[in-house]
């Protein structure tokens, strides 16, 4: 830095040698040049002054030559003439005069000539004056002499002048070409001077120059690092001179305000324009301060940015002077939005860590599953919370360790235990379905572990997982016992089966035989209310036989192997038209079935299936309204395939049954489908109310769902 300041005192120094030299040089360059130029006006001058005075003898020659002429050839018109060129003379005396007005002896003899020319002009204007009369060339000869003696002496007093005048041009000549010899060696001189100079301040400028170019280049290069280390730290900066009430911004500090960079004129106005009404106040009061305090402690200012966004930063300032004595307000801004956000995501996280934490345990609780893990690096081992429980105990209530779990093993599964889950066996995965245990207390409990040792940012750890299946043993065990109560149940199932479709309905039949006998005995003359009596029992018998088969059907569903056909559901639907065939002709029934797909199902099943729902609608048709039923095949919709999520959309196959008849409560929908529920007299309606229940049997065989929709006085739906 002190060569630097030395090299640029040797700078000015020398700078203001050579101005006063080339002013030197420069100066007497000029004061040459306008001697030169002097030298040349008083030659010019001179030239003019001998040119003027052989014009002035000329013009008076002439007019001398005028008046003789006059005289001789005596023609007055020449007078004229005369006079033009006498009134030549004294113009060109005059031009003399001012010509010569710098040099005395010059101008001495212009006014001798001036007195003898004006002689001359007066003689022969009298001449001519008395030209008319007789005496005139006598007059005219006796001046004669004497004016010739005049002109003689204009001559001579003009030869006079002129060789003055040549003397002083040789003379201005002479020092004229001293000068102008002068002049060149000057002239080079401050070329060479103005060169040397040139080539020095060339090449210090050049340094300087250099220096310069990397001073700025190193600036730009620090800049950027700067700019950039404001971005990556999310700070930005503002200097502001009081004196001239301006105002620079750091571009990332357009930034920080939610502009882009220079996409306006930085002033105090537009920075306090961003800030919250709340703290704008409090920061102009710390401003206030500077002046007295130098500096103000920091504090964080909100601001809404023009898009809308809220952030948060911390504000300083300070006042400094510069080199020359100037204030300068340095203040600088850092973005806390993301510090606070971060901080509030981590209070989150640490909250959302503490729930899942309890979250753990309790689903630890809550499934019965405990743990212990061993850190191979810190050789320690961990028991959870839940194990403790399992093993009778309090949290922490004794150290960790394998030897301790393995303690509370049962004798007879300790070995096994050890040989497949011990900490060192070289397997690194490995489950037991069951092992015994005896907690604190002496109770017996059955556990399913699983072992897995695995490495995590280059930490081995090895993790056992305890379950307590207890509870499910018990119920397993329960299960086989109730398997076995279901085992005699079927049994007495097959036996009830058989029974009713051979030993209930041998009875019904015998009576329906033997009332069909009395009906159609010809010499029994039975009374009416006997006669009434013996109808109702026949039509009680037919109910009971009916109730029976629905029974049977119901249990068959229920029972029956489930052998699965591809089938085309038309044949089935044909099927099931013929065997109602009797019915729907009684009713004069309308039945419109659109072409049904092939799919997957149990034949018999599903014929039994249209034959009920078909019978349904027949049963259930309005009186005197011609019953109509429309089988057809829709569409999958979204919320039929969100209830088959296990299907896909080419799978499934919806079926509807609507007809035209008396209808129903939608609020019986589900009712209508409950073994031996009916939603009507069945004195008005016939029907056992299973064949609903059949239906929906049938379905769940085919892992199918059933519904129905209906409108009192309008008609039913049901959608299969």
């Amino acid at each position: 830095m002190k060569k630097f300041r030395f090299s640029e005192n040797i700078l000015k120094i020398s700078l203001i040698v050579a101005i006063f030299l080339l002013l030197g040089i420069s100066g007497e360059n000029y004061r040459q040049f306008n001697s030169y130029t002097e030298t040349q006006e008083k030659i010019n001058e001179s030239y003019k002054t001998q040119a003027n005075l052989q014009a002035l003898l000329y013009v008076i020659e002439e007019t001398e030559a005028t008046h003789r002429s006059i005289i001789v050839t005596n023609e007055r018109k020449l007078i004229e003439k005369y006079f033009e060129k006498k009134a030549k003379i004294q113009p060109q005396i005059n031009i003399l005069k001012k010509l010569t007005k710098d040099d005395p002896y010059s101008r001495n003899k212009i006014d001798s000539i001036q007195r003898i020319v004006n002689q001359r002009i007066d003689f022969l204007d009298n001449h001519l004056k008395i030209y008319d009369s007789a005496d005139s060339n006598l007059i005219y000869k006796q001046n004669l002499a004497s004016s010739a003696n005049l002109l003689q002496e204009i001559e001579r007093l003009i030869e006079e002048v002129v060789k003055q005048e040549d003397n002083t041009l040789h003379k201005t000549k002479d020092i004229s070409d001293k000068k102008l010899k002068i002049t060149p060696l000057l002239l080079l001189a401050v070329v060479l001077f103005s060169i040397f100079i040139f080539i020095i301040s060339s090449i210090i400028l050049y340094r300087y120059l250099q220096n310069a170019r990397r001073n700025l280049s190193q600036s730009q290069i620090n800049n950027m690092i700067y700019e950039q280390s404001e971005r990556i730290s999310r700070s930005g900066h503002w200097h502001f001179q009081p004196s001239t009430k301006k105002i620079e911004f750091s571009s990332n500090l357009y930034r920080l305000l939610g502009f882009e960079p220079n996409s306006f004129k930085p002033s105090l106005k537009k920075y306090l324009s961003v800030i919250d009404e709340a703290d704008r106040s409090q920061l102009i009061a710390n401003l206030k301060k500077l002046k007295s305090e130098g500096s103000i402690p920091s504090m964080d200012i909100n601001i809404t940015t023009p898009s809308g966004e809220s952030r948060c930063l911390r504000f300083i300032a300070r006042l400094v002077t510069d080199e020359n004595g100037n204030d300068l307000i340095i203040g600088a801004n850092k973005d806390l939005t993301f510090e606070i956000e971060t901080n509030k995501e981590l209070n989150e996280l640490n909250s959302e860590l503490k729930i899942s934490n309890s979250i753990y345990k309790n689903a630890e609780s809550i499934a019965m599953i405990g743990s212990y893990s061993y850190d191979f690096d810190k050789k320690k081992f961990a028991f959870s919370d839940n194990l403790f429980h399992i093993l009778g105990y309090l949290p922490e209530s004794f150290e960790a360790s394998e030897l301790k779990f393995i303690e509370f093993i049962h004798e007879d599964d300790r070995s096994v235990f050890i040989e497949h889950m011990g900490l060192h066996q070289a397997v690194n995965k490995h489950s037991m379905s069951r092992i015994r245990i005896i907690d604190k207390n002496g109770n017996l409990k059955y556990l399913t572990s699983n072992k897995k040792i695995f490495k995590e940012n280059e930490k081995k750890i090895m993790i056992v997982t305890l379950k307590d299946i207890s509870e499910e043993v018990m119920i397993s065990k329960r299960l086989e016992e109730k398997n076995e109560d279901l085992i005699k149940s079927n049994s007495e199932l097959e036996s009830f089966n058989h029974i009713a479709s051979h030993d209930l309905q041998e009875p019904l039949r015998k009576i329906q035989t033997f009332i069909s006998r009395i009906n159609v005995t010809d010499d029994v003359n039975l009374p009416p209310l006997i006669a009434d009596y013996l109808s109702r029992i026949a039509s009680a018998a037919n109910r009971m036989q009916n109730l029976v088969i629905d029974l049977l059907s119901f249990s068959r569903a229920s029972k029956e192997n489930k052998v699965f056909e591809n089938y085309d559901l038309n044949i089935i639907l044909e099927d099931a038209i013929q065997e109602l065939q009797t019915d729907i002709q009684e009713k004069d029934a309308q039945i419109n079935a659109v072409n049904l797909p092939n799919s997957t199902v149990i034949p018999f099943q599903f014929q039994q299936l249209f034959v009920n729902l078909l019978s349904n609608s027949l049963k259930y048709a309005k009186e005197d309204v011609q019953p109509i039923i429309t089988i057809q095949n829709e569409s999958i919709s979204q919320k039929d395939l969100s209830a088959f999520p296990n299907y896909k959309k080419n799978e499934l196959v919806k079926i509807s049954f609507e007809d035209n008849g008396i209808g129903f409560d939608q609020q019986y929908a589900d009712n209508i489908f409950i073994l031996f529920k009916r939603l009507h007299d069945r004195r008005r309606y016939s029907g056992t109310g299973i064949g609903l229940a059949i239906c929906k049997k049938i379905l769940q065989n085919h892992k199918g769902q059933i519904y129905a929709e209906g409108k009192p006085g309008i008609g039913s739906k049901f959608t299969i």
